[in-house]
């Protein structure tokens, strides 16, 4: 299946193959607007069923205080959401993933600034520590390690846009409802390691502000 498509996107092949195995692969093919735009519809085939499968058993069960935001605040937020967002995201979660002292410190630094609730600052602090502590035994970075905490963490940290939700209780929803953005973790992680942070920005940037301009303005 892989080569069938590598055939049609070699650049959505690789993403493909960074899924089941995070690595560089070089060299680097640079991504087009066809190649984003395969990416969007792969990412949009892909995570929707799930989102409906949620939607569909749950209701208005979880009530996402970003969704209502949007709702009392459409182009604040869709600023917000497309634009501050990914800027912000990209650089706490992404990075880093260049493996050089400067940008983990970097990352350490802003996740100290930035308001993340405590047991998660804790847990990434920690994470970040650990990649120090390959640089400092000169030790190559594991890329699988790197890719894969941080698209969970990043996936994880978005629970928190759901109110008033018992997460003893209902813990089994959760990893459906940050699917989507565990999924967008790894792309991210893909176009950052390959194409830079910016690219992944841009990237980040077209996915929120689709699902803003679809769901949440007003008509």
């Amino acid at each position: 299946m892989v080569n069938s498509i590598a055939e049609k996107s070699p650049y959505l092949a690789d993403v493909i193959r960074f899924f089941i195995k995070p690595e560089l692969y070089l060299p680097a093919k640079k991504s087009s607007f066809k190649d984003f735009l395969l990416l969007g519809f792969a990412n949009f085939i892909l995570i929707v069923p799930v989102l409906l499968f949620v939607d569909f058993f749950t209701g208005d069960r979880f009530d996402s205080m970003v969704f209502d935001d949007l709702e009392d605040n459409p182009y604040l937020m869709l600023f917000a959401v497309a634009i501050l967002a990914p800027i912000l995201e990209e650089v706490l979660f992404r990075y880093h993933q260049n493996r050089k002292y400067f940008s983990i410190i970097f990352t350490l630094t802003v996740a100290a600034l930035v308001s993340i609730e405590v047991h998660s600052f804790i847990l990434y602090v920690t994470y970040l520590f650990v990649l120090l502590g390959f640089k400092i035994s000169k030790k190559a970075i594991p890329i699988p390690l790197m890719v894969y905490f941080t698209s969970g963490f990043f996936a994880l940290v978005h629970l928190t846009n759901y109110i008033g939700v018992d997460w003893w209780i209902d813990f089994y929803w959760a990893p459906l409802l940050v699917f989507s953005q565990f999924i967008g973790g790894i792309v991210l992680s893909f176009i950052r390691l390959h194409e830079g942070l910016f690219k992944a920005m841009l990237f980040h940037a077209m996915w929120n502000g689709f699902f803003s301009l679809v769901l949440f303005l007003p008509d």
